[in-house]
């Protein structure tokens, strides 16, 4: 008895736990503890893969609707067909803005064409002295008779331009035909170097396009002096060529029609900066 006591303490180990002999006649193992902290986390998991499984339902449910409203072949080929009906329609809107810019610009000619005809007797006087009262008819008669030489010159009428108080201002004046204005134009060459001047009275956007062209006048005489170029009206010609200025290509030259095309270069002079600094 003794015995069998010793050998059960030596099968017995320093935490108390049995050790089962060899030649126990049991034969049953025992199942190992779980601890609290291992079943606590195995009922956590159990929620968790619910929640997985309805998150996959709704990512599912999300794929379909969203591949439902993916467009579909009959979808592509409407928008084919809309696309194309609004690349005729902008080509149609293109078509009639440049007709209308051809017409309005064949207006703006034809109201041009008539300021000039109600202008080609008249003729601007710069430089006179004049003092408050003086009679600006009498003033420029006296200048064309004496100072131009030309006392058989019948003028129309003459009055003041611009504002008032000036001493020098700027004095219209016309004549009553042609041919006394061209008259005077063929003397002012006797005024150069003086402080005075006579021009032709222009409508403003005519006076616009000659100030390009005198500019572009004076680079080919700095680089040809013996070139002859003229700028008639808001002509620059030069020879048979005719040139004229276009507030969007700079110096163009004209088919005899309406179409135009841009002029960099006139008898080897490269024209190209002094139009970019003119546009």
């Amino acid at each position: 008895m003794q015995q069998n006591i010793n050998s059960f303490l030596r099968r017995t180990n320093s935490s108390g736990d049995v050790t089962p002999s060899r030649g126990s006649t049991s034969g049953i193992s025992k199942r190992p503890r779980s601890s609290p902290e291992k079943l606590e986390s195995s009922r956590d998991k159990r929620p968790n893969m619910g929640a997985n499984a309805e998150l996959l339902k709704s990512f599912s449910r999300l794929m379909d609707e969203k591949l439902n409203k993916f467009p579909t072949r009959d979808d592509f080929e409407l928008l084919r067909a809309d696309f194309q009906a609004m690349r005729d329609e902008n080509k149609q809107l293109r078509e009639e803005i440049n007709e209308l810019k051809t017409i309005n610009q064949r207006q703006e000619r034809r109201i041009e064409s008539l300021e000039l005809r109600e202008r080609q007797n008249n003729l601007v006087f710069r430089g006179l002295k004049m003092k408050e009262g003086d009679d600006p008819f009498r003033t420029v008669s006296v200048f064309i008779h004496e100072v131009l030489g030309l006392p058989d010159i019948a003028l129309g009428d003459a009055r003041r331009v611009g504002p008032p108080g000036r001493q020098q201002p700027l004095v219209l004046a016309t004549m009553l035909g042609s041919r006394d204005k061209w008259a005077v134009i063929g003397r002012t060459s006797r005024l150069r170097g003086t402080e005075y001047s006579v021009s032709q009275d222009f409508p403003a956007q005519v006076r616009w396009r000659r100030s390009k062209l005198l500019r572009i006048r004076a680079e080919l005489r700095k680089e040809i002096r013996e070139l002859v170029c003229k700028v008639r009206l808001d002509r620059l010609v030069i020879g048979d060529n005719v040139y004229f200025w276009d507030d969007a290509l700079g110096l163009v030259s004209r088919d005899g029609g309406d179409h135009t095309s841009a002029v960099s270069d006139i008898q080897g002079v490269r024209l190209s900066s002094v139009i970019s600094g003119l546009l």
